[in-house]
């Protein structure tokens, strides 16, 4: 499942996501679009992401979140010269794990048959379910 299919998949809204964020990830967010910055956060989330002063195609910031968020970025951070940022977590667990955590409390299961599903602690689920389910309502 690519990382768009995943965004799309948790069934909230860009909003919704943006409040979600960290603070730095919702400021590059609001730069070059929540969906790119979650894939930045994807990627090199918890570590630094080189900017170079000039873009190409084989640059590990191009792959992640393509050449236009890519060019905003080094503009708003590089300004022509060779940049390197700290990239927010945007999820702790997996983003397939919680995906599927979510999709299953909105098809009706329980915390607890959903802890028992994907593996995680029942805690957790009830943190997603009082962060993606009751604040998007």
């Amino acid at each position: 499942m690519t990382i768009e299919e995943q965004i799309d998949a948790m069934g909230l809204s860009e909003g919704e996501l943006l409040r979600q964020m960290p603070p730095r990830l919702a400021e590059i967010a609001r730069l070059i679009g929540v969906r790119p910055a979650i894939a930045l956060s994807c990627h090199f989330g918890g570590s630094y992401v080189y900017i170079p002063g000039t873009l190409t195609e084989t640059c590990s910031l191009v792959k992640a979140v393509g050449m236009g968020p890519a060019t905003v970025l080094a503009d708003f951070f590089g300004r022509g010269f060779s940049q390197n940022i700290l990239v927010p977590v945007f999820f702790k667990t997996s983003m397939a794990s919680r995906l599927q955590g979510i999709r299953l409390l909105k098809e009706g299961n329980s915390i607890g048959e959903v802890a028992r599903q994907v593996g995680v602690a029942r805690n957790t689920v009830s943190s997603w379910k009082r962060t993606y389910l009751e604040e998007a309502a």
